[in-house]
């Protein structure tokens, strides 16, 4: 099984991709960490709602990741063995 993840992008712009998805994580939990004292004074089951719905879809974007990164990682493999075997 062969495996190509580091060879799909460049350098730069995988520094690039990684620092701007950690910047923004940081920056929606900054924001969320400012706005849960009031959501929780104001009304806790809603921001227990808002911590539930995002663990789903977190889960479900997840899972969606998971099966397409896991189909990419066969069909490369099965691409790369046909190649080595010529069959």
């Amino acid at each position: 099984m062969v495996v190509w993840t580091r060879e799909s992008f460049a350098v730069n712009a995988r520094a690039t991709a990684q620092g701007f998805s950690y910047a923004l994580a940081r920056f929606v939990a900054a924001v969320f960490a400012l706005v849960t004292p009031a959501i929780a004074a104001s009304r806790p089951s809603a921001l227990v709602s808002i911590l539930v719905a995002a663990a789903i879809l977190s889960a479900l974007i997840g899972s969606l990741l998971i099966r397409r990164k896991a189909w990419n990682v066969t069909s490369a493999s099965q691409n790369a063995d046909t190649r080595l075997t010529g069959q």
